[in-house]
This record gives structure tokens, sequence and C-alpha cells, in this order.
């Protein structure tokens, strides 16, 4: 957790708030965000009972003023010109989304240091409008590897399913968030170091198999409500067909 926020603190671009939700953490976590906020006025502290990732990130959008919405997760980190690479390409470019690679981080354990592999989905700069071109819904579910603009989410009511734990509310989100912008930037820099070794991470319980198609449920009704199911039911049906393939995979090796 003090990796995270030390590398927002770092972050050479410093216009920006943080708000750091406490899901009813029974460790020492708000003690820290606590002394970070003493230090540090951009931070805020929403401390509640435990609800969720869903309802807690939820809550978090509702309390966020900035012109773009970025996430980090508390056992991640970012580079330190990460918000300004970020945010200058969207204002650049009037985009709805800018979207970038990131960095797979593991501990070896041979050596206790961290290792970082670069995952590469993003090429080239590019350019999108998810309406013409469907590129956008083959990337993988990384949430946090991306800045979105707050009225983008506001005006399409885009919010996470608040289903109980972090349960893979990632994949409704992202695909709402593509379904509705006009305008994407693919970055092929990459700034967040994901940590795959949490042997706490969500992706390591073999349960919650039903909150996958309670997801695609979700996304399905978004898109009729909206009259764009017929347009984008191929994109929905490529996606959901290999995030039901990885949940087996995943579910055989647990």
């Amino acid at each position: 957790l003090r990796e995270a926020l030390d590398s927002l603190v770092q972050q050479t671009f410093q216009d920006f708030e943080v708000i750091c939700i406490n899901d009813g953490s029974t460790d020492h976590s708000l003690e820290i965000i606590q002394a970070y906020q003493q230090q540090d006025s951009r931070f805020c502290i929403l401390d509640k009972t435990n609800s969720g990732y869903g309802d807690s990130m939820n809550q978090g959008l509702k309390l966020a003023r900035g012109e773009y919405i970025a996430i980090l997760e508390p056992d991640d980190w970012i580079e330190n010109d990460a918000f300004e690479v970020l945010y200058h390409t969207a204002k650049k470019n009037d985009a709805d989304v800018v979207k970038a690679n990131y960095y797979r981080m593991y501990t070896d354990p041979k050596t206790n240091q961290p290792q970082n592999t670069k995952v590469s989905e993003i090429t080239k700069t590019a350019i999108l409008d998810p309406h013409t071109d469907f590129t956008v819904f083959r990337l993988s579910p990384a949430i946090w590897s991306a800045i979105y603009k707050r009225t983008l989410l506001e005006q399409n009511q885009i919010t996470f399913l608040p289903t109980p734990g972090a349960s893979y509310q990632d994949l409704g989100f992202q695909f709402k968030v593509f379904a509705s912008a006009k305008k994407v930037v693919l970055l092929p820099s990459a700034f967040v170091h994901y940590r795959i070794d949490n042997q706490n991470s969500s992706i390591n319980n073999p349960g919650k198999v039903n909150c996958v198609i309670e997801e695609y449920n979700s996304i399905e009704h978004f898109l009729m409500s909206r009259g764009t199911f017929d347009l984008f039911a191929r994109a929905m049906s490529a996606a959901k067909f290999r995030n039901y393939h990885w949940n087996f995979q995943r579910l055989h090796r647990n």
C-alpha cells in the first residue's frame, strides 16, 4: 500500500485528487492512508464498512471531481510520469479514454526482488472509434491501465456491479466504457506495475464463477437499453467466449 501511495505522491503531474477507499480493512491500511492525508491535502479518505469492490468503486466515482478518472489498486504502483503522459494525451486528442500497456510484476522467490514483464497488447499509438473499430474489445480488462473522462461515465451511467467481493466487475465496466466512447487513444507505453503474485487476490479465488455470467448479463442489458446491442453483439460474444474460457482454465488450475 505504501508503495502504491508513494507512486502517486511522486507523480510529475500534480493537479489531481486521491480518493482512498478503506473498505472495512482489518489491518493497518487506514492508519497508513491517514498518515498520507496528514502530509498531502490532495488525499481524501472514504472509510466505510466492507461492501465489496463494485460498491466501493461506485462510491468513489460519486466523490470524484476531476476531469479524468484513474484507478490504482492498493497492491500495484505506477511510473512517475503516468498521469502527465496520460492526461496530456487525453487533452491533446479530446479523448474519452486513453489506454496503455502495463507490466506484470511478481517477486522472484530466489532473490525476493520484483521482476517485471511488459504486456504489449498495444503495438502502436492509435486513435479509434469503438463504434466502427472493435479492436479495443479484444484488449484484456485491465481497467487500471487507462484514464476515463468523468463526464463519459456520468452521462452514460456507467458503474460497477455491486456484487460481493472483488468478482470480475472490471469486465462489465470496460465493455460499457468502450461501447459508450467515441474516441479512444491507445498508447504502447506501459505505466502500471500489476502485481500478479498476491495470493489474496480475487484472481486466485476458485469461487465466484457465476459473477462472470452476471457481468455479461449486465452488459447485454446495458446495450439493449441503449439500442446498440446489434452493433456490439459480435464483439460481446467474442469477449464472452474468451473470458468464459479463461475462467474454465482458472478453475481447472485450482
